[in-house]
């Protein structure tokens, strides 16, 4: 079953910030598009602690540092809304609309290839003031307001967001081939202990066959790795 994405509290959001400070990264895979700006997948467990029944998918957001190198700052992406949210003794300093305006909305337009990114602002779900603070930064970024609280951004033709790929080393790569050997040896073993307690089993004999198509997924990540260096 796929998750739908759901919003976040900003005492959530400012959780997983301080986790990044406090160097707790097994929930996040980053990727800097710019010096300040990350591009994270957030998973709610990390691998070791996966218990859910649903399958394990990632929330998307951008991570945004400041001058000293820490997080202050996030923008979650739910596709069809933004919930951005800075640290409260870091807000007004132009970091949020700066990496909105210089990386953020031109990853979501080009990289996404959203024609339009739209976002509300409730009044009710804020204060006058940041009700009022959060419009104001949606119209410096580039959102035009539709109806109130209503705001969609347009992709520029004139610019595109540019995405560099360094890849992985020589540990990397071998680290995730080891990864995919684990979960078809995983699968394997489930498989088997069905076949133990049921027999062979027409459902059973599919899994064992995920597993072989898990494990030859190697020479697909070996492709990969070679298109990409």
């Amino acid at each position: 079953m796929k998750k739908t994405t759901k919003n976040m509290t900003d005492e959530q959001i400012e959780h997983l910030i301080h986790k990044l400070n406090d160097n707790e990264h097994a929930h996040f895979l980053l990727k800097p598009l710019s010096e300040r700006v990350y591009w994270a997948a957030v998973w709610e467990l990390p691998a070791t602690a996966l218990t859910s029944l649903t399958k394990d998918e990632p929330q998307w957001f951008y991570f945004i540092k400041n001058e000293n190198k820490q997080f202050v700052a996030a923008v979650f992406d739910m596709k069809y809304d933004l919930h951005w949210f800075t640290l409260p003794a870091h807000r007004g300093k132009g970091h949020l609309s700066n990496a909105l305006r210089n990386v953020i909305l031109k990853h979501l337009t080009y990289y996404h290839k959203r024609d339009k990114q739209r976002i509300t602002i409730s009044r009710g779900a804020l204060s006058k003031e940041s009700f009022q603070a959060s419009c104001n930064l949606a119209q410096s970024v580039g959102f035009v307001e539709e109806q109130e609280g209503h705001y969609f951004f347009q992709k520029s033709t004139d610019e595109a967001s540019t995405l560099t790929y360094n890849g992985l080393d020589d540990t990397q790569r071998e680290a995730l081939k080891l990864e995919l050997i684990k979960a078809a040896s995983l699968v394997t073993r489930v498989a088997t202990k069905l076949e133990l307690e049921y027999g062979q089993l027409p459902s059973v004999e599919k899994l064992q066959e995920l597993s072989s198509q898990v494990f030859y997924g190697i020479d697909r990540l070996e492709d990969i790795l070679h298109e990409g260096s």
